[in-house]
């Protein structure tokens, strides 16, 4: 049914992904939650859709994305406070210069324009839209392993049996730019910078 306010989830069950840190967020913005742990948002939406949870505390545009597939789920609010998003080097030589390299790429990304433009696309363009350029790389510099959590859509998904998404075509972009082949693991959130070191 239509959900007015968020104080109607007072002492509701409310999913949390496992390794997050919104459990402190849930616990300043619900009274008295119960909460349940998921390790995939697919696996959150699946308990939201069969009445284990009353909601599903999350990342505005996986979820919005995920909303937007089914007539029986909605967003009923975005647009708090922004979560900065980071990249996880190794402490290393080598993880040194990749940030170095990926810090000095995301400047000139955004400087030039094409970050917004990417970020246009993947995330207030039409699927249709969402064409990621998979000419090969040169990989002069070698591999890099880039984990990631696939199945947050429009930030990294299958598509046509093919790994795309924001986060997806960014890494690819900077490697394309400093000469990496990119390998990418699917991984669990919760072990995602454990799984750098």
């Amino acid at each position: 049914s239509p959900i007015a306010v968020l104080s109607e989830f007072d002492n509701k069950t409310i999913g949390l992904q496992v390794g997050t840190s919104q459990e402190a967020i849930v616990g300043k913005i619900f009274k008295d939650p119960e909460t349940a742990y998921y390790g995939s948002l697919p696996d959150a939406m699946i308990a939201l859709e069969n009445g284990k949870i009353d909601a599903f505390f999350g990342d505005d545009l996986p979820l919005i994305y995920a909303a937007g597939r089914t007539e029986s789920m909605t967003v009923l609010c975005t647009g708090g406070d922004p979560i900065e998003a980071s990249m996880v080097f190794r402490k290393s030589e080598r993880g040194d210069r990749l940030r170095g390299e990926f810090n000095a790429f995301l400047a000139k990304f955004k400087e030039d324009g094409r970050l917004a433009a990417l970020t246009g696309k993947w995330y207030d363009g039409t699927e249709e839209e969402r064409v990621m350029d998979t000419s090969p790389l040169t990989g002069e510099n070698g591999t890099i392993a880039v984990a990631a959590e696939v199945g947050y859509a429009p930030c990294e998904y299958i598509k046509d049996g093919k790994l795309v998404g924001f986060e997806i075509e960014l890494v690819r972009e900077f490697c394309r730019e400093y000469g990496y082949i990119p390998e990418f693991y699917n991984t669990v959130f919760d072990s995602l910078i454990m799984g750098v070191y």
